[in-house]
């Protein structure tokens, strides 16, 4: 099942989740701009995106880089 979250909603999902890789994809200004395979562990997320960049994120930096997203998780089930 697929779901549609903003960026806080996607950090609980994944706080929920933990340890789990999930592929999302970001949908910013309307427009879907990329795939991501993203983990929440030990107080990170861990964000490789489509041309397999890995980044560690904090929380903090992760909310503010994606403020104005929204993302599509593609296989949604929480656990």
């Amino acid at each position: 099942m697929r779901k549609q979250v903003d960026v806080k909603e996607l950090i609980v999902f994944l706080k929920k989740n933990r340890y789990n890789f999930y592929d999302v994809s970001v949908i910013i200004g309307g427009y879907m701009t990329s795939y991501h395979c993203i983990s929440y562990r030990k107080q990170f997320i861990y964000d490789e995106d489509s041309l397999d960049e890995l980044i560690k994120w904090t929380e903090t930096e992760f909310l503010e880089a994606y403020k104005d997203s929204t993302w599509v998780i593609e296989d949604y089930k929480l656990l």
